[in-house]
């Protein structure tokens, strides 16, 4: 697995690992501002999780189930580097990321202080059980949206309500939404504020699944007050 420290830093500080989305890799988030702030952010590709990862693996490989091992072993890895103050750590998620990230959070709430979700996909397992109808039905690979996709990607979301899952992250979360996402439908994030026990929803007007640079600033800008929010002064 391929990661990537941004701005290495010598005393424990606040630390964001951010777990990026379908098809994507490490690069696109703006973490250099929050490192700039005082935040260690920490990046990732997921194995096979893109036709260009830089880590081991294909598509055919990936599931969100395979994804969240991944990230287990980030958080296990990085937790005893001396950048890190592993009572203030943070996740970040994009899209399937999001997903990912919500899950594992849900696992380890005592270990993660706060999640940041930007447009969480919790619209997977609606979507595939919609394609296939049953369990039976399921190809052995299949294509969607640009990457080949196998029978364990489906399989390993089938029976998980990611929505039950979550409620089990007592901790604070701040949800992106856009309201004009056509690939994860708002409503999918409204939900989630009925399910997690304490969560903001900020609506991006106009915004799609993929954010523009004006929604990005505002993200981060708003990521960050969210962490010092939790922290106090630093």
């Amino acid at each position: 697995m391929t990661a990537l420290p941004i701005f290495e830093l010598t005393t424990p500080a606040p630390t964001l690992i951010y777990a990026h989305g379908y098809g994507y890799n490490m690069e696109p988030y703006p973490m250099k501002l929050l490192a700039e702030q005082g935040i260690a952010t920490y990046s990732f590709d997921f194995c096979g999780g893109s036709a260009n990862s830089r880590s081991e693996g294909t598509p055919k490989e990936m599931s969100v189930m395979t994804e969240i091992t991944d990230l287990n072993a980030v958080i296990d890895t990085i937790k005893p580097q001396n950048f890190v103050d592993e009572k203030n750590l943070f996740l970040c998620g994009l899209s399937q990321g999001g997903f990912v990230s919500t899950v594992t959070a849900a696992n380890r709430c005592s270990e993660i202080r706060g999640l940041i979700l930007l447009c969480p996909a919790y619209v997977i397992q609606d979507m595939f059980k919609n394609r296939f109808k049953q369990k039976e039905l399921i190809l052995d690979t299949f294509n969607f949206s640009h990457m080949t996709l196998s029978r364990k990607y489906v399989e390993d979301i089938w029976d998980n309500d990611v929505y039950e899952i979550m409620k089990s992250y007592t901790r604070d979360v701040l949800i992106f939404h856009g309201d004009a996402d056509n690939m994860v439908p708002l409503h999918y994030s409204k939900r989630a504020t009925t399910t997690f026990s304490s969560v903001e929803l900020v609506v991006l007007p106009g915004a799609g699944h993929i954010l523009t640079m004006d929604d990005e600033e505002k993200v981060v800008r708003m990521t960050l007050d969210f962490i010092k929010e939790r922290l106090g002064s630093f």
